[in-house]
């Protein structure tokens, strides 16, 4: 300290970290990082798994109520691979005209879609005029994949046909994470999550 000035630290008189102390705080820093960032990792994961999980059931059952309170049928259409991380999903209800969205496509968080296959819900792709009416246009890109479910006017499932598809959905998120399925009962067109 200066002692002209009264015992004070004047503006100019301060001391600057050194190289050594600058790497060993960017050491701390990185080692506190690479702890943190695989639980961040699982647990962003997670609950973008159980909100695709929320949103799927949320809309088979907006569906099904669809279907019953209007006395129509109601398709719902899942899209899988436009963007490849992330699957959404459509409703469309029989009007006069034809059917018609009942809404916008509801996407499922990022890194979370449909798994596509046969013999699930994905392996059953709506009529050409379903797609059509769900994405706006008639054709649509290579990469897309659809599948879909029908619900008639009492809330059952009627496409797809017994014996052809199972009334499975699984959610993919990422790579190596399990599988979450949902499936649907055809009778009552409920839908239930199989952890």
């Amino acid at each position: 300290m200066n002692r002209h000035d009264g015992g004070r630290k004047m503006a100019g008189d301060f001391r600057a970290a050194t190289l050594p102390e600058l790497l060993v705080a960017t050491a701390i820093l990185a080692i506190l990082a690479a702890l943190v960032f695989p639980a961040w990792k699982t647990f962003s994961s997670s609950r973008g798994g159980k909100l695709a999980v929320s949103t799927v059931m949320e809309s088979l059952e907006q569906a099904r109520i669809a279907a019953i309170s209007a006395r129509t049928e109601v398709w719902v259409v899942f899209r899988s691979g436009k963007t490849p991380d992330q699957g959404s999903l459509r409703i469309l209800t029989r009007g006069a005209g034809g059917y018609l969205p009942a809404g916008p496509w509801r996407r499922l968080p990022s890194g979370v879609t449909f798994r596509p296959g046969t013999g699930t819900l994905m392996g059953e792709r709506p009529p050409a005029d379903i797609v059509a009416a769900a994405t706006g246009t008639t054709t649509t890109a290579g990469e897309e994949e659809f599948g879909g479910v029908l619900f008639n006017r009492a809330g059952r499932v009627i496409l797809p046909a017994p014996g052809v598809n199972k009334l499975i959905l699984f959610l993919q998120e990422g790579t190596s994470s399990p599988l979450r399925e949902i499936s649907l009962a055809r009778g009552t067109g409920r839908a239930c999550f199989m952890p």
